[in-house]
């Protein structure tokens, strides 16, 4: 094959790196699924709420995938032993649980 002189590659190899690619990330299907999500009141409330209470928000993270698998005593029963710890406590049970459950 022939090279190309000015840019170093064989003509085949020129046309693949001139080739668009479909799983580039800027396509404009990503751009507006972005778009969206950035101007949804829900998700800029969520965002905005986070930046301003991270600590409220985190819990309520955790509890509602935490209620989802326990039955509603335990939940129950967690819930007030939960809320009669030291905020330290309940934030490292926090923790916790969020890298147990996944974020």
């Amino acid at each position: 094959m022939k090279k190309n002189s000015l840019f170093g590659f064989t003509s085949n190899e020129a046309r693949q790196a001139a080739r668009p690619r479909s799983n580039a990330p800027f396509n404009t299907s990503y751009l507006l699924q972005g778009l969206n999500k950035r101007t949804s009141y829900n998700y800029r409330k969520a965002v905005q709420a986070n930046k301003s209470q991270p600590f409220q928000e985190q819990e309520r993270r955790v509890l509602k995938k935490l209620r989802s698998r326990l039955s509603i005593s335990d939940y129950k029963n967690f819930y007030q032993a939960f809320y009669k710890q030291t905020a330290f406590k309940r934030f490292l049970v926090l923790k916790n649980l969020e890298e147990r459950l996944g974020r």
